[in-house]
């Protein structure tokens, strides 16, 4: 996991009592296509047309590179795969790095967050480790096969 992953997560965590909740419709979703992602003024965006879900997946700053696959999604497990924060969907560039996408809400983009979800295929979320204390799972089959049940965006 990248320590920009981990830093999102752990503020989301570990402060809740600054997170502001934005409730919606529970929605399955899943990582965007990596032919669905477009790189605009330095970061890679994808957009997210859902009702009661619109938005965009957004990567930090990048120099731009063509997307050649979807690699892994990352989901940390709070409640277990009932209830959980999906950290990022992680891409493989054409250029032999990485980019890492990150779910807002349209308008919100500039706002730190975390996508908070569900997962009901735990075939597919493997746990990384067999401890039993494992709470992070990785999905590397394709974006559309790692599907989530989106709850709520967490604000901080």
């Amino acid at each position: 996991m990248k320590v920009t992953s981990t830093l999102v997560l752990s503020l989301a965590l570990l402060t809740p009592a600054i997170s502001a909740v934005a409730a919606h419709p529970i929605a399955p979703m899943n990582c965007p296509a990596p032919e669905s992602i477009t790189w605009e003024g330095n970061h890679f965006t994808a957009p997210v047309t859902q009702e009661g879900w619109q938005g965009s997946w957004n990567s930090s700053i990048h120099a731009q590179s063509t997307v050649k696959k979807f690699t892994n999604a990352l989901y940390f497990a709070k409640k277990g795969l009932s209830e959980g924060v999906l950290v990022n969907c992680t891409y493989a560039l054409s250029n032999g790095k990485e980019i890492d996408l990150t779910y807002s809400l349209q308008g919100e983009e500039k706002k730190l967050s975390n996508l908070i979800v569900s997962i009901d295929d735990a075939a597919v979320w493997i746990p990384e480790s067999n401890s039993r204390l494992e709470r992070f799972y990785d999905c590397d089959k394709s974006a559309q096969e790692c599907k989530f049940n989106a709850i709520n965006v967490v604000y901080q």
